[in-house]
């Protein structure tokens, strides 16, 4: 385990050397919020004293407020991390994870296959299958089917 990187920014001491790595509190309460306040809910299991041994978080996510002196070597028993991803970075992860729906939609087949052997398109989302025989339809289980990743 790597002591040296926050656990909710990843940022490390090779990469951020001008940064503090804290502890996640002993005391359950404050664990919890820390926790909390880290978006880390699926943690909410592990036991403080084990999210003390192995977890830190990096000083970019703490309020000068929160330390007890300006050095900023020692957060007070108060503190909460707060300081989170900026604007900028929000807009750029949203459009990295735009960019992938984008990809994943591209690789998944299209196609859906209708009672009497016809296939209906849906390439597009606004494409909308219009069908005269609801009673005689039959539901499919399966799931759509990625295309292989090479060309033939």
């Amino acid at each position: 385990m790597n002591y040296d990187r926050c656990i909710s920014c990843n940022a490390t001491r090779a990469k951020s050397q001008d940064l503090r790595y804290f502890r996640f509190p002993k005391d359950e309460e404050r664990c919890k919020a820390w926790i909390l306040a880290c978006n880390l809910e699926s943690l909410l299991s592990v036991p403080s004293s084990v999210m003390y041994k192995k977890y830190r978080i990096c000083s970019q996510h703490f309020q000068d407020h929160d330390y007890t002196s300006t050095t900023k070597q020692r957060l007070k028993s108060t503190a909460c991390p707060s300081k989170f991803e900026s604007l900028e970075d929000s807009i750029i992860i949203s459009e990295l994870q735009e960019g992938l729906k984008n990809k994943l939609a591209n690789e998944c087949v299209t196609e859906i296959a209708i009672s009497g052997g016809e296939t209906a398109d849906f390439s597009k989302a606004s494409d909308v299958l219009e069908c005269d025989d609801v009673e005689n339809m039959r539901v499919l289980t399966s799931t759509p089917k990625r295309r292989p990743n090479f060309t033939e």
